[in-house]
């Protein structure tokens, strides 16, 4: 076992713990996808190529390249889901859309889009899917947003169908988000701290909003109820939804302002962002402070593409480093529900081990019972009188069986020349008991009778006379002899 599985083992079940690191790519990582259910992650680069991996056993499956090198650096990309034609839409440095298609019984992808939607010299910045009117929004580094419509059947050789293109703002585009249905798309920009949302419908402007910073990224919560902005200097801030005026800023040491990743995770419960020092960042938004910082890379280390996802069982955080020698790093945890049936099976597999180990002790004593038994009885009869009394009432009916007996036996073979009755076992044991319980200041014992619980008072003679307290005081003390 290394010493991260060890690590791993320790770590509180709240924390994220680093699955794995993968290297793969020559250059800074810009962009992630999770695809599937936790099955598949693409990432894209500077280097021009998408690299697809392996969620379970972390390898890397397959390299989507252009033969043609007409793609340029990798910007943006989107995935589409398998209800909506599992498709992966790629945005690249010369303006190129691309898309591909993943096969449903293969693990491959086909290209079935290469398309010019920007100039040569303008790169894509962002890219947004909605799977309400399968629609595609793109924006370019020059401040455009173009919209287009997937037709029916998805195939060549015309599988979009352009709508609209608009130039909302000079400013650079950053992201973009459909929200309320895919009614409205909301264009963040990068200089001029620009919020604008606008008709999906017809593309006129609905609002316009400004922030105190400048946006590096951004990103919206499931419920669209939330916005969090990388501000490029003190951390990153949190918005209602069409707000300009913060309810939370979360800060993260800064030397050097360069855009950071940044998303929300755990289903908009947390974010979870990058830096300028090697360092990841998680934040939950019940209470506005670091809980967790992992660690990516050196003080020098850039990371600007970050990516989050969850199901039922996990909470997944990828994120990418902006390096010629740059890595890939994935931090998982169990949701809370995983952990509860953890400990629930836990618990179950502690139970069965313990019966299973006490039946084994049970056959080997069992079968081995002649070796040990009569040297345990022998010292058991050397222990004191009153405790193995003691470990007799323990059994019920199994000792006073054997006194009874014992009972039988002497007044059968025991007589008494003045034809008086003889003390049984019984009694002397009794009478014992009430002698030790006065020696250590014990309570007496209780017995029932007629449906009451009355002190036992033993009897010596058989007859109606019993030994009082005041007898077994004077015993104790040594002033009554047996001739008394």
């Amino acid at each position: 076992m290394c010493l991260q599985q060890v690590l791993n083992l320790i770590r509180p079940g709240n924390s994220y713990f680093l699955k794995a690191r993968l290297n793969g790519h020559h250059g800074p990582i810009n962009c992630f996808a999770v695809i599937g259910e936790f099955e598949l992650l693409a990432s894209g680069g500077d280097d021009e190529c998408v690299n697809i991996w392996d969620l379970r056993t972390f390898q890397g499956t397959e390299t989507l390249t252009d033969s043609g090198g007409r793609w340029g650096q990798i910007t943006c990309m989107t995935w589409t889901g398998a209800t909506n034609g599992s498709l992966l839409c790629l945005g690249t440095g010369r303006g190129r859309l691309i898309i591909y298609r993943r096969k449903r019984t293969q693990s491959h992808f086909v290209e079935i889009v290469d398309t010019q939607i920007f100039d040569t010299g303008v790169s894509v910045e962002a890219i947004a899917f909605d799977p309400n009117q399968q629609r595609l929004a793109t924006a370019g580094h020059n401040g455009s947003v173009k919209m287009f419509r997937f037709n029916k059947e998805g195939n060549p050789p015309i599988p979009l169908a352009a709508l609209w293109n608009v130039d909302p703002s000079q400013a650079i585009p950053r992201s973009l988000h459909f929200l309320n249905k895919g009614e409205d798309l909301m264009i963040f920009h990068l200089e001029s701290g620009e919020l604008i949302c606008l008709d999906s419908q017809t593309a006129t402007i609905k609002y316009s909003k400004t922030v105190k910073t400048a946006i590096g990224n951004a990103d919206l919560d499931e419920m669209e109820k939330n916005v969090v902005i990388d501000n490029i200097g003190v951390g990153y801030d949190v918005y209602p939804a069409g707000r300009s005026i913060p309810t939370h800023t979360l800060e993260v040491p800064t030397t050097r302002k360069h855009i950071r990743g940044v998303v929300f995770c755990e289903n908009g419960q947390s974010v979870v962002g990058g830096s300028d020092h090697g360092k990841i960042y998680l934040f939950n938004l019940k209470s506005p402070q670091s809980n967790q910082v992992m660690t990516h890379g050196g003080q020098s280390t850039l990371i600007q593409a970050v990516v989050s996802a969850s199901s039922e069982k996990r909470h997944l955080i990828a994120a990418g480093s902006s390096e010629n020698k740059s890595q890939i790093c994935i931090w998982e945890k169990p949701t809370k529900r995983a952990q509860q049936q953890r400990r629930s099976e836990d618990e179950r597999r502690g139970e069965l081990i313990l019966l299973f180990t006490l039946l084994i002790l049970n056959f080997a004593l069992a079968i081995t019972w002649k070796a040990w038994f009569p040297a345990f009885k022998s010292e058991f009869m050397n222990l004191p009188r009153e405790f193995q009394n003691s470990v007799k009432d323990l059994i019920p009916g199994i000792g006073r069986v054997a006194i009874a007996e014992q009972d039988g036996m002497m007044s059968r073979n025991v007589g008494n020349s003045n034809g008086q009755p003889q003390p049984s076992i019984s009694d002397i044991l009794e009478m014992e008991d009430r002698i030790l319980r006065k020696i250590l200041r014990m309570p007496p014992q209780l017995i029932e009778k007629d449906g009451k619980l009355q002190i036992s008072e033993p009897q010596l003679d058989g007859s109606e006379d019993v030994i009082h307290d005041e007898i077994i005081d004077k015993l104790i003390s040594g002033l009554l002899t047996t001739e008394d």
